[in-house]
């Protein structure tokens, strides 16, 4: 996605430009997509134990007109094909594959899609800014601090990897429309940066699909005050309407500057929003959360999703696309939720 910054402007004047002339809409990268291609995207199942986890690759959809097409996009803003097929991250969305909600089923797709995208757009934001030799720090002893007039910031902005994974989603959506799945049956799911990027779409693309669930959202650098969250905050304060389900901890412990539920209350403003927000201490219904890996005390709530202790939550989940479907006319609101 092309953008241009000038040094001089404002910070104001700058994202003015970006948010309202250089924004993903115009994207058009249907080419790279196809070329990145990935041997690891497709459908995903497990049983309702967690267990039993299947993948099958493609696209192609059974009677897709009775489908519920739910997408799930990882996070990690730069991160290798391994990161996106991991089957003990997948298994609360996984689990899902399978419910029936009024007449129509729910199938689950792994998006790896957006895992290399880096090579999309060159290098990503944090690399290019690097070509530069100019670093964080050293703009700040120059003065510039972090804004705009660092290089490194102009760079990073302009090969925002967040943006190309969108335009690369975005593809994947049109794919499977194509393919007889309509739009508003089409649901995205992300964590970390696909869950900012879900908040994004439910805000400004609303017409790619019947909603979004975003956990954990939060996708920029540590720095304090780094234009790359102003960014991509202030875009998302101009949002009118978002049909999301926001899932956030008030022990967000990841890296990224501001990101706990008390840093991002405001998105809960934004009508259309469902804002759920974890228990504090890292917990589900009282009961500590612990690590996947290895059964220890979970203390960072960015990764609660992960854990089993998120497993009650896949029914706020289902309720909230039940819900959505029936605003969009396509189940009656006497439709009910089944899981095998």
């Amino acid at each position: 996605m092309p953008r241009v910054f000038l040094l001089g402007l404002d910070m104001k004047k700058i994202l003015r430009i970006v948010v309202l002339g250089l924004l993903f809409f115009n994207i058009s990268l249907s080419v790279q997509a196809k070329q990145l291609g990935s041997k690891s995207s497709g459908f995903i199942s497990s049983d309702l134990k967690g267990k039993a986890f299947k993948l099958t690759k493609g696209y192609n959809i059974d009677n897709p007109e009775n489908k519920i097409l739910l997408i799930w996009n990882h996070g990690g803003n730069e991160t290798k094909e391994k990161f996106c097929n991991q089957s003990e991250d997948l298994t609360f969305i996984s689990m899902l594959s399978g419910a029936k909600i009024g007449d129509k089923e729910v199938v689950v797709w792994m998006n790896c899609l957006i895992t290399n995208t880096r090579h999309l757009d060159a290098t990503g934001g944090r690399e290019a800014g690097r070509k530069f030799k100019a670093s964080a720090k050293k703009c700040i002893k120059k003065g510039f601090g972090h804004t705009l007039k660092c290089p490194y910031w102009q760079e990073y902005l302009r090969n925002l990897s967040t943006d190309v994974r969108m335009s690369v989603t975005e593809e994947v959506v049109k794919k499977f429309n194509s393919n007889g799945v309509p739009f508003k049956q089409i649901f995205l799911a992300g964590h970390s940066c696909g869950a900012w990027n879900a908040i994004r779409y439910a805000a400004f693309k609303k017409e790619l699909f019947g909603g979004t669930i975003a956990f954990n959202p939060n996708c920029w650098p540590s720095e304090e005050n780094n234009p790359v969250r102003k960014y991509l905050v202030d875009e998302l304060k101009t949002a009118e309407r978002a049909n999301s389900l926001v899932f956030v901890s008030p022990d967000d412990l990841t890296h990224d500057w501001k990101a706990t539920s008390t840093d991002l209350k405001w998105i809960s403003d934004i009508p259309g929003v469902k804002w759920f927000e974890y228990e504090k201490g890292v917990k589900v219904n009282g009961k500590q959360c612990k690590q996947r890996w290895d059964g220890k005390k979970l203390k960072n709530g960015h990764w609660i999703v992960f854990s089993k202790c998120s497993w009650p939550h896949q029914k706020l989940v289902l309720e909230f696309i039940r819900e959505s479907l029936v605003n969009d006319k396509i189940i009656t609101v006497d439709s009910k939720i089944s899981r095998k």
